[in-house]
């Protein structure tokens, strides 16, 4: 046997000169879409979807010709009837002074989204076509809803049985008001 010291081992080849494998990285994964891209795409897929919804709906009302606007006093009067049905006082009083607020704007083209009572009852004040009849029994009708609202005041179910009859006479006497003028 020969002394290690003996052995020659073989010599390996100098590396190339290039870039070296440290710095090799693997593929890069490069998306498709990007998030904007995708969110731009379901943004637009809803957009169209709705238009096309609406579109078959349009197209249903004038084929079937079925009109489903309600005429307003029979609107305010259910809504009414809706609100006598509520179990809190404070819902009745805000859901009955809402009907017949929105009955009078719709009616009347008195505006009374985001004003207060007081400030819708001036706009009513200076309406031409009502009588001060029914101007003094709108005023009556704000406040005690507003009590009720605010002070958080109790109705028995007479007080509450009043109260939605004073509104529903209110409605029925625009309603004249109006038929009488448009004659």
């Amino acid at each position: 046997m020969l002394p290690l010291a003996q052995v020659q081992s073989p010599q390996m080849p100098a590396l190339p000169l290039g870039p070296s494998l440290e710095r090799v990285r693997g593929p890069i994964e490069i998306p498709i879409y990007s998030n904007w891209q995708l969110a731009l795409f379901v943004v637009l897929a809803v957009i169209s979807l709705a238009l096309l919804l609406w579109a078959i709906r349009a197209v249903m009302r004038s084929i079937l010709g079925n009109s489903t606007t309600l005429d307003p006093a029979k609107a305010a009067k259910a809504e009414l009837e809706a609100a006598a049905l509520g179990t809190k006082d404070q819902r009745f009083a805000i859901g009955s002074s809402q009907a017949l607020r929105r009955y009078l704007s719709q009616e009347l083209n008195i505006s009374s989204s985001s004003l207060t009572s007081e400030e819708f009852l001036i706009r009513v004040q200076k309406h031409p076509r009502l009588s001060q009849e029914f101007k003094t029994s709108l005023e009556r009708f704000q406040n005690d809803c507003d009590a009720v609202k605010f002070a958080q005041c109790r109705l028995n179910s007479s007080a509450r049985h009043g109260l939605t009859q004073q509104a529903l006479s209110l409605v029925e006497q625009a309603e004249s008001m109006q038929q009488e003028a448009a004659e």
